[in-house]
């Protein structure tokens, strides 16, 4: 199961998946037209859309099960993480595959996230699975908000200037998010985060 915020390698996929399924619609745009493509048959389509299925379907289980799990075990707060990453699981697949509307779930996620910072504030990576969400839904100060309350406490998080980079890039802020890039880049340590700031800089600065 996909988990957010659980380690580097995790929040770099993260990035990317932010900036171009739920804000730019790229992932999934392209994944669509690639199985339109001359050469794959029609039963690689139909496999395709039979794994789609079963993942959704997973994760519908995993919604319904970690649901339970809240009433039977209210305090616990891995339940609620990980019944809010199965609503953002379940929001990337039907928003990048099949172009649905998923602020719903989105929202969903957004509040399990704050209901398990609110049983544990120590587990400040919240603020940043929060704050992506926000984004994702256009609440733009909100999710400045989270991003900045993190930056405090962790001003050299590579994750956090990452995602504030692309929060200035997606409202409109390009002359601060060209100078939050440059912040960013210095911070880079390996090939993933030097991909994650390709990836910014075409936000940045589209050709």
């Amino acid at each position: 199961m996909f988990k957010l915020l659980r380690n580097k390698k995790v929040m770099r996929v993260v990035v990317a998946f932010v900036a171009f399924s739920f804000l730019g619609g790229f992932v999934g745009s392209y994944a669509l037209r690639s199985l339109g493509q001359v050469g794959q048959s029609e039963a690689q389509e139909n496999d395709f859309a039979d794994e789609l299925d079963n993942a959704i379907s997973s994760y519908e289980g995993d919604i319904e099960y970690y649901q339970n799990a809240t009433v039977a075990e209210p305090e616990n707060v891995d339940n609620y993480i990980l019944l809010a990453d199965s609503y953002y699981n379940l929001a990337n697949l039907r928003n990048s595959y099949k172009g649905e509307d998923v602020s719903d779930y989105l929202t969903v996620a957004k509040d399990n996230y704050q209901k398990a910072l609110e049983l544990d504030d120590s587990r400040v990576n919240l603020l940043l699975s929060i704050g992506m969400l926000e984004t994702a839904l256009n609440n733009y100060a909100d999710a400045a908000d989270y991003y900045e309350t993190f930056l405090e406490q962790y001003p050299d998080s590579f994750e956090a200037n990452a995602l504030y980079t692309q929060l200035l890039v997606v409202s409109d802020e390009l002359s601060e998010a060209k100078d939050w890039l440059e912040k960013t880049r210095d911070l880079a340590t390996s090939e993933e985060d030097q991909q994650v700031v390709e990836q910014l800089e075409g936000m940045v600065n589209p050709s």
